[in-house]
C-alpha cells in the first residue's frame, strides 16, 4: 500500500431502519480496485455546519460535534453492524429487490487509509432507477475492437458511482500531548434522501423544532412572547411516540406568515382564556385543565408555559388546527380527537 494510498475495503448494501438488515456484496480485491476507479467522491470542504438556531433545515451541512440526531443515529447504526459477528453476503438478486422496488435504502462504500488511520464511510441512495431489467447491453470488448460484445440481462442493478448522499468520517488523532481521541465527523450532502433512507424525516424535524425552546429563546406572536418547555426530553418523547403530534411539529415552519408569529399576545391570551372556559364549564371536556398551556410574567418577560401534558395543545396552536364548533360549545384539538376514536 502506498503512502497516501485509500482502498476500498467494502461495498454493502444497507436498509437505513435496521441496522442487522445490511449485506455486503461480494466483490474480489481485484473488483473493488476497480470500482474505486469510478465511483465519485463527494468534496466535503464545501459544506457549512449545521445550524441549530434555524428551524429552516438545510439541504446539506456537517456535523463535528454530539448531540446531533443524525450524527448520533448513524454513530449507533454503524456501532450495531460493527458488534455482529458477521454480515452476510448478498446471493442472489431476489435478496435485493422486491418486484421493482428496492429492499436497500443506500449502498455502503468503506474506504480506509493506513497512513492516516482514517476510515471513511460513503452512503449512496438506491433508487428504482438502479434495477436493470430484460436489457440487452452492447460494448467493445476492446478500445480498439471492431465489433461489439453483447450481455444479455434478465435483471441485475447498476452500483450509484455519483451523487454520494452522506459521508461518516472516523480516525485516530493524537494531541500534543499525546492523549489520544477519536474524531467523528457527518458530512450530509442530500439531506431529503438521508433523511428518507434512515427514516428520519419527523424525528429529525421534531428535534429541530423541539430544540428551539431549549434556552428559551425562541419567541412567537407578534409581541415576541418566551415560550418555555419544563421538560425537553419527556416532550420530544410524548411528541415522537404520537403520529398527530409528529405531524404537527414537523410541519411547523418558521416563516413570518405562520399564523401563530403574526398574532398578538392579547390575542393569544384570549385563546388561552376561551379553551380555560371550553373545560370549566362543558359537562363534558374532551381535555382536562392541565392539558393547556399556561402564560406567566415575571422579571418583565411573558412566558408561554409548556409540559408534556400540554403539548397537544400547543401543537394544535403552533399549526391552527384547534377548532371551535359554536352550536356545540366544544373546543376541538387533533390529538385528542384522534385518540378519543381508538
Amino acid at each position: 500500500m502506498g503512502k497516501d494510498e485509500v482502498l476500498l475495503i467494502g461495498v454493502y448494501v444497507v436498509d437505513g431502519s435496521r441496522s442487522e438488515n445490511i449485506k455486503k456484496l461480494p466483490f474480489d480485491n481485484e473488483q473493488l480496485k476497480q470500482i474505486s476507479k469510478v465511483v465519485s467522491l463527494p468534496e466535503s470542504d464545501k459544506l457549512k455546519p449545521f445550524d441549530i438556531e434555524s428551524l429552516n433545515l438545510q439541504k446539506k451541512y456537517y456535523v463535528d460535534n454530539d448531540g446531533n440526531v443524525q450524527k448520533e443515529y448513524v454513530e449507533h447504526f454503524l456501532t450495531e453492524v460493527k458488534a455482529q459477528t458477521s454480515v452476510k453476503l448478498v446471493n442472489s438478486m431476489q435478496e435485493l429487490f422486491d418486484g421493482v422496488d428496492n429492499k436497500y435504502d443506500f449502498v455502503m462504500y468503506h474506504f480506509y487509509n493506513e497512513q492516516t488511520k482514517s476510515h471513511n464511510v460513503y452512503f449512496y441512495y438506491l433508487n428504482k432507477g438502479t434495477i436493470i431489467k430484460n436489457k440487452v447491453i452492447a460494448e467493445f470488448e476492446h478500445t480498439t475492437a471492431k465489433k461489439l460484445k453483447i450481455i444479455e440481462s434478465n435483471k441485475s442493478f447498476s452500483l450509484p458511482l455519483g451523487n454520494c448522499t452522506a459521508q461518516y468520517t472516523y480516525r485516530q488523532s493524537t494531541d500534543v500531548d499525546g492523549e489520544n481521541s477519536v474524531i467523528k465527523v457527518l458530512y450530509v450532502y442530500n439531506a431529503k434522501d438521508f433523511d428518507y433512507g434512515f427514516d428520519l424525516k419527523e424525528s429529525v424535524k421534531v428535534n429541530h423544532v423541539c430544540d428551539q425552546f431549549k434556552e428559551e429563546e425562541y419567541r412567537l406572536t407578534s409581541s415576541e412572547v418566551l415560550v418555555k418547555f419544563s421538560d425537553l426530553k419527556e416532550i420530544k418523547k410524548k411528541i415522537l411516540g404520537d403520529t398527530t403530534l409528529s405531524d404537527s411539529f414537523s410541519n411547523y415552519s418558521n416563516h413570518a406568515n405562520a399564523r401563530i408569529k403574526s398574532i398578538s399576545f392579547e390575542q393569544l391570551r384570549t385563546v388561552i382564556e376561551k379553551i380555560n372556559e371550553y373545560v370549566a364549564k362543558s359537562p363534558n371536556p374532551k381535555f382536562l385543565i392541565n392539558n393547556i398551556p399556561t402564560i406567566s410574567e415575571s422579571g418583565g418577560k411573558t412566558r408561554l408555559n409548556i409540559t408534556s401534558e400540554s403539548v397537544p395543545i400547543f401543537a394544535a396552536l403552533l399549526t391552527n388546527t384547534a377548532v371551535e364548533k359554536l352550536l356545540d360549545n366544544e373546543i376541538i384539538i387533533p390529538y385528542f380527537k384522534v385518540h378519543e376514536q381508538l
